[in-house]
């Protein structure tokens, strides 16, 4: 591991977020969020809640530009808390976000980590890890949940927060009858190419059996997460 001017350490190689990091913080990431602090918050509490012990160790998988770090960082005063991402961007754009709210983050650590490389942050070591909207850009997911396992102290928990495919099936029908005859009004011919575009990414990602080059990999059933979970050992699921 190799440590940078900016207190950023390499674990996997840094890889640059398609769309670019600032556009993705602005449209999506919740940057100018009233309550940017409620998910992280929210995600800590939960952990806390189910794990055995206080939580003296804590790591973020894939925080981008921090939408649920920073409720994580203003909740666990007293936890050491690793920070992670494929881009340095990211992890940049959470280092100004806790300047610019004067956070006091001397216990929070950064690094580049892809989840295939789970298991280079060594065995037992983190009372929780929390993946906030992450997992579904991780080719190997399963292996990921499954070294999440080896990483997590006994005890400890593992939070995921998903969109699920349950949900984004329902979206893909109601999309298909909007773009059928059955649909009552006319649809302008460029809203019904975004809406067909839509459908498309929504069935593409319930299709887990397809490789996917791009940011986004999967959507993910209960059940998915439910058999993942037991065959990776872990004691209590919740959902």
């Amino acid at each position: 591991m190799t440590k940078l001017e900016n207190d950023i350490i390499f674990i996997s190689k840094p890889q640059s977020f398609e769309g670019g990091e600032e556009e993705y913080d602005l449209s999506i990431g919740g940057s100018d969020r009233s309550d940017l602090l409620k998910c992280g918050k929210g995600a800590f509490r939960l952990a806390s809640h189910f794990t055995k012990r206080p939580i003296q160790r804590i790591a973020e998988i894939g925080a981008g530009g921090g939408t649920c770090s920073l409720g994580i960082i203003e909740e666990a005063k007293d936890a050491e808390i690793l920070l992670t991402d494929t881009s340095l961007d990211f992890l940049r754009i959470i280092q100004r976000k806790l300047a610019v709210n004067d956070f006091d983050h001397m216990n929070v650590k950064f690094a580049t980590l892809a989840g295939e490389d789970l298991l280079k942050l060594g065995t037992s070591r983190y009372d929780a890890i929390i993946i906030a909207s992450a997992l579904h850009h991780v080719s190997d997911w399963k292996k990921c949940i499954q070294d999440a396992r080896q990483v997590i102290a006994p005890g400890g928990v593992l939070v995921i927060q998903e969109p699920f495919k349950e949900g984004n099936l329902f979206m893909g029908i109601a999309l298909d009858i909007m773009l059928s005859s059955l649909w009552p009004h006319p649809i302008p011919e460029n809203d019904a190419i975004r809406l067909r575009n839509c459908r498309a990414s929504i069935y593409e990602m319930a299709d887990s059996t397809l490789e996917k080059l791009g940011e986004d990999k999967h959507t993910f059933s209960v059940l998915d997460l439910i058999r993942t979970g037991f065959d990776a050992n872990f004691e209590n699921i919740q959902f």
